[in-house]
C-alpha cells in the first residue's frame, strides 16, 4: 500500500489498521517513497506450518492428521 504523507496524517489511524493486518505500508513525499511501515513480528506471530499444504501430499486424506499418521507409521517400530 503506497500512502502520501498528507494521506497519512489525514487517515493515520486506516494506515495502521492495514499495519496490523500485516501489510507493508510505503509512505512518500512528493510521490517518492520514503519510508516503509511494517508490522512488528514478535515470538508468538511465527508462521504457521502447515506441511499438507505443500507438494504431492496436498491431496492425501490419510496425512489430513500428520501427527496422527507418524504415530502410525512408527507404531511397529518402536512397540514394546
Amino acid at each position: 500500500m503506497r500512502v502520501g504523507a498528507r494521506e497519512l496524517r489525514t487517515k493515520a489511524a486506516r494506515v495502521l489498521e492495514e499495519v496490523q493486518r500485516g501489510y507493508d505500508v510505503t509512505i512518500t513525499y512528493r510521490n517518492v517513497p520514503v519510508a516503509v511501515i511494517k508490522p512488528v513480528r514478535t515470538r508468538k506471530a511465527k508462521r504457521k506450518f502447515e506441511p499438507i499444504g505443500f507438494g504431492m501430499w496436498a491431496r492425501r486424506k490419510d496425512l489430513r492428521d500428520v501427527g496422527g499418521w507418524v504415530r502410525k507409521v512408527r507404531r511397529p517400530r518402536y512397540a514394546r
